[in-house]
């Protein structure tokens, strides 16, 4: 009898609670490792979304861009988002910036001028940021934030590459040989080849006058530039922009976010962001 009593009081036992503690405790860090890897893995889907997206921009500009359409017709407008330089050094082309102008703006997509859905093209309740200028040849740059791995970033896409105020040894004189404001470079230095385009403006040293180039030559190492003042002095050298030369803005498009605010968008950065959510 007492052997039996013992052995139907053993068939009762159940969990002790340090048993129900330990059990608790693994299945709460299984969770949470569950739900941060999902969270990971949705993270990563929404940035390879806005990369996807930011292509099919690129190309659906491309496409239109080769009808003749306007660069910045691509654009909507926003104060917030335009670049505004001159005066700091900051230019595109060795030209300051300045809000809706005719060749520079910045914005947001103009989705009807590019042809597509923008229902297919949103950052959550965000419209991606786009930046255009007939400058440069032709340039553009289209933005998002990524936030994989928990840190806000940059994402730039396009064909605007930043120039910067390079000092390039070069000969010419004037057409006439004497006071004039028309100026023939040549000899432009290896380094140079390809760097300048049609509309760049100048600053020519020797002349030190600022002039807007009319036509490169075809092999690039020269061109025909119109200075805002006559002269008739040799020139010896050739850079961006102004005098002391200006280069040009790291992005196409105002940061909005924090100290950087104002600041061009930077691919990468973590603090000069085309947008916050």
């Amino acid at each position: 009898m007492v052997s039996q009593k013992i052995q139907a009081t053993a068939s009762k036992k159940g969990f002790t609670l340090v048993e129900l503690i330990v059990v608790i405790t693994i299945l709460a860090i299984l969770g949470t490792i569950g739900f941060i890897s999902i969270q990971g893995y949705s993270a990563q889907s929404r940035d390879s979304k806005r990369t996807s997206d930011l292509r099919s921009l690129a190309s659906a500009l491309t496409i239109k861009a080769t009808d003749g359409i306007a660069l910045t017709s691509f654009v909507t407008a926003n104060s917030g988002t335009t670049l505004i330089g001159a005066g700091s050094g900051i230019s595109v082309a060795g030209k300051g910036l300045a809000y809706n102008s005719d060749d520079y703006t910045a914005g947001t997509p103009n989705f009807t001028a590019l042809g597509v859905s923008s229902a297919n093209f949103k950052d959550g309740n965000y419209d991606y940021r786009i930046g255009t200028s007939t400058r440069n040849g032709g340039v553009f740059q289209i933005a998002a934030t990524l936030e994989a791995g928990g840190t806000k970033q940059a994402l730039t896409s396009g064909n605007y590459v930043a120039r910067t105020a390079t000092t390039f040894t070069a000969s010419g004189s004037s057409t006439t040989g004497t006071s004039a404001t028309t100026y023939t470079v040549s000899n432009l230095t290896n380094a140079a080849v390809g760097y300048f385009n049609k509309n760049d403006v100048v600053y020519l040293v020797g002349p030190n006058g600022t002039g807007s180039i009319s036509s490169p030559n075809g092999d690039g190492k020269g061109f025909a530039v119109t200075l805002t003042t006559a002269s008739n002095v040799p020139v010896s050298s050739v850079i961006l922009g102004a005098s002391g030369g200006w280069s040009e803005a790291s992005g196409l498009m105002a940061s909005v976010t924090g100290s950087g605010a104002g600041l061009a968008v930077a691919n990468g950065s973590t603090t000069l962001l085309p947008y916050s959510y």
